[in-house]
């Protein structure tokens, strides 16, 4: 006999929840009858994974809202918790990697080419938040709140090496753009360089009061540009560890950076930052000046980013507005409403006029910064969640998100 959950006697089937001793000759006997079957322990997860979204989409329509239409050319659903991190191949001959970094403390590589599906790494202890691949695409890097940047070999799909810096979080990292180097911004304040391939640290980069929480390699990888909770921006030189300059003042952040992009043409020195003080600055990292500090968002700026070839420059904030700004006149120059709080922004590879907007609503908006159109040209939907961070193919064919739903999902730009 057995209880429900109210305590009332339930009766059972013969043999239901009874333990049987089996020797291994009866097991083999039961295996062929089909009395018997062992469950694969992925398969598990997987079926427990299908059963927590089918509960998602449930309380979704319970809550009244309106069925999402999943427009994705593929999902990747092997995470068990949200997906904080991802990143395509970025060379020819991994274009169809896709790499994602979850709460669930695992890396996984889907190559969407590669019909025994994905490759998972668990060998960090704590949520990995940053993946990434190198320039060449030889290697591929994960960054984990344990405090270890853990680098892979990506045709091997092999552990390289642990590249261990402090006990702070690992808040970014980035590849230099030439060579098998990587950078890395901590919690406890602190920056690090290293030589991938042989596991060897280069430089450790310290000044900032708090947390190091943005950064990144200028365009010729000659310097490196760091933004922290400190309110300030600092450049260093790679070589010697030194800082060059520091950008802080009255006519600059006053409250934690938390967005950063560097211009992606060395001919223009500018850091653009987003803040907590709802501010976004442009700045001269090459002489250290404040060029401008730009108002008109209400609330944290989460993501900033250059257009390419144009004068101008775009942030997206949690009161929902995308904003693009004349560099020019240093004025907002068109307002988008994304319908949610923005956390990431990017411009298509081969069209930079192009401003993709992903935001806690689950979608992304496309808008053409060149019209006067407020309306987004197009909008890809099927998330069930907030979308955590994207990235575009280099060709311009594939967009990637990835989502609180635990999901990362890949769609078609050329369609």
């Amino acid at each position: 006999m057995a209880e429900n959950g109210e305590g009332e006697q339930l009766s059972l089937p013969e043999g239901v929840g009874e333990v049987v001793e089996m020797d291994a000759e009866a097991v083999q006997e039961a295996l062929d009858k089909g009395d018997l079957v062992i469950l694969d322990e992925n398969e598990v997860d997987r079926e427990e994974g299908d059963e927590e979204r089918q509960e998602m989409e449930g309380e979704a329509m319970e809550e009244g809202a309106v069925e999402v239409e999943d427009m994705a050319c593929a999902h990747f659903d092997a995470h068990e918790a949200p997906v904080y991190s991802v990143a395509l191949g970025k060379t020819e001959k991994n274009s169809s990697i896709v790499l994602t970094g979850g709460g669930d403390d695992k890396v996984i590589l889907w190559d969407m080419k590669d019909e025994s599906g994905c490759k998972i790494f668990d060998e960090f202890e704590e949520s990995v938040n940053a993946v990434s691949f190198s320039s060449d695409g030889a290697y591929f890097a994960a960054g984990s709140l344990d405090g270890v940047v853990r680098v892979y070999d990506t045709e091997k799909r092999e552990l390289v090496g642990s590249l261990d810096g402090p006990s702070g979080d690992v808040e970014w990292m980035q590849w230099h753009p030439k060579g098998p180097v990587l950078a890395a911004g901590y919690g406890d304040a602190t920056m690090w360089l290293w030589n991938a391939q042989k596991q060897q640290c280069m430089n450790v980069f310290s000044g900032h009061d708090d947390s190091v929480s943005v950064g990144g390699f200028t365009a010729d990888g000659k310097s490196l540009v760091s933004g922290s909770l400190d309110a300030s921006v600092r450049v260093w030189d790679p070589k010697t560890g030194q800082c060059t300059h520091t950008i802080m003042g009255r006519t600059f952040h006053q409250r934690s950076i938390i967005a950063m992009h560097l211009y992606p043409d060395i001919t223009q020195q500018l850091a653009l930052t987003g803040g907590e003080d709802a501010a976004v600055c442009v700045s001269h990292f090459g002489t250290g000046k404040i060029i401008g500090k730009l108002q008109h968002h209400k609330d944290s700026v989460t993501s900033v980013h250059f257009i390419a070839g144009q004068p101008f420059a775009s942030s997206g904030c949690v009161d929902g507005m995308v904003v693009v700004w004349d560099l020019n006149t240093m004025k907002a120059r068109q307002v988008f409403n994304h319908e949610g709080g923005v956390t990431a922004l990017q411009t298509h590879a081969a069209h930079p006029s192009l401003l993709f907007s992903g935001g806690v609503d689950g979608a992304v908006r496309v808008w053409d910064v060149r019209t006067n159109d407020v309306e987004p040209q197009r909008v890809y939907t099927g998330h069930l969640d907030a979308i955590l961070a994207m990235d575009i193919s280099e060709d311009g064919n594939y967009l990637v998100t990835c989502s609180d739903d635990r999901t990362a999902r890949l769609f078609d730009l050329k369609e």
